[in-house]
């Protein structure tokens, strides 16, 4: 709740802003591992994306006394770019690193298995997260997460049900369609395009309240002040509706083209949701995605601009965005980072 320093309110608003602790980035073939099953299990996730970024074409795999030296290309041919990745031995020990016929392959003690020069980046970025290994330079990580694993959001599902609890893995190697569909499209028309999928689970963040207190709501407003402390996530309580309004937001604010529903989420579909959270006091509903520990960033289509944390807020009975000056007061300055 807020008083101090608010500015005056001709009407109590209430912001409820949901937002996710976990985060998962597969790509398409590890979505049906049973590592990433269990994954989504523990954490909850039943959100997820599918994404489009730069394809990562390996160029040589030099090992040397410390390790490998990665070197892979992104880019069309014309313009493409290179960086240089270094595998330390303990990123990927007991195995060792072979590059065997344009592909990088695993061998361990239970045998060989080939990977994926992301899903190797991204083991070294997760090594340096956890202090396993030193980062070249302070600003390499950055640097290396906004060229390799910068993506557009192509669709944005979920896997929640109303009778039967199911997450994000359960979905999407259930034979998506519309996985199948941008994996199909990004095969044929864009060689220099690969599809990545990350999952996210949900949970309800904070609500506020904001309201300005005279001689006559005092008892208004009271009782609104209660009714928040005693059920300050509201209709959001059932996991079923706080995953649909994630869905719903993320696919208002990134508008993913193969998404044909919840465009214009909260003004179209998805209703009773809305009902549901007018009936409680809620006038803005916002979300706050935070892809960190995914080492991925996303564009924002409003700005352009690739951050690994998007916030958004919109009145839930216009349907506006209010990420500005106009936002409730949770949300004034919350620009993407």
């Amino acid at each position: 709740m807020s008083q101090k320093n608010a500015q005056p309110a001709p009407v109590p608003t209430s912001t409820l802003v949901v937002r996710n602790r976990h985060s998962q980035a597969m790509t398409p073939s590890e979505v049906y591992s049973e590592a990433m099953a269990e994954l989504a299990r523990r954490h909850g996730d039943h959100v997820y994306l599918v994404l489009v970024g730069p394809r990562l074409r390996v160029i040589s795999l030099e090992e040397h006394p410390a390790g490998w030296r990665l070197d892979v290309a992104f880019g069309e041919l014309e313009s493409s770019q290179h960086r240089v990745v270094q595998i330390p031995r303990r990123v990927v020990a007991p195995a060792v690193l072979k590059y065997v016929k344009g592909r990088i392959e695993l061998e361990g003690p239970s045998g060989t298995e080939p990977i994926t020069p992301a899903v190797l980046i991204r083991k070294v970025l997760d090594s340096i997260s956890r202090n396993v290994v030193k980062a070249p330079s302070e600003i390499w990580v950055s640097t290396t997460i906004s060229k390799l694993f910068a993506y557009r959001v192509e669709y944005v599902g979920q896997a929640q049900g109303i009778k039967k609890v199911r997450f994000a893995t359960d979905r999407l190697a259930d034979g998506h369609e519309k996985l199948q569909k941008v994996l199909s499209e990004i095969h044929d028309y864009h060689p220099y395009s690969e599809v990545g999928v990350i999952m996210v689970d949900g949970t309800f963040d904070s609500r506020d309240l904001h309201f300005t207190l005279t001689s006559q709501n005092t008892l208004e407003m009271s009782k609104l002040a209660v009714d928040l402390l005693a059920n300050p996530n509201g209709p959001l309580k059932d996991d079923k509706l706080l995953v649909d309004a994630l869905e719903g937001l993320l696919v208002r604010h990134f508008h993913p083209k193969e998404n044909e529903l919840l465009q214009q989420f909260p003004l179209r579909d998805r209703p009773s949701l809305i009902r549901e959270l007018v009936k409680a006091g809620v006038t803005h509903l916002g979300f706050a995605i935070d892809i960190e520990k995914s080492f991925a960033v996303f564009t924002d289509p409003l700005t352009g601009n690739s951050a690994s944390e998007h916030r958004c807020v919109v009145n839930v009975v216009t349907g506006d965005r209010e990420d500005g000056s106009n936002a409730p007061l949770a949300f004034q300055g919350a620009a993407r980072r």
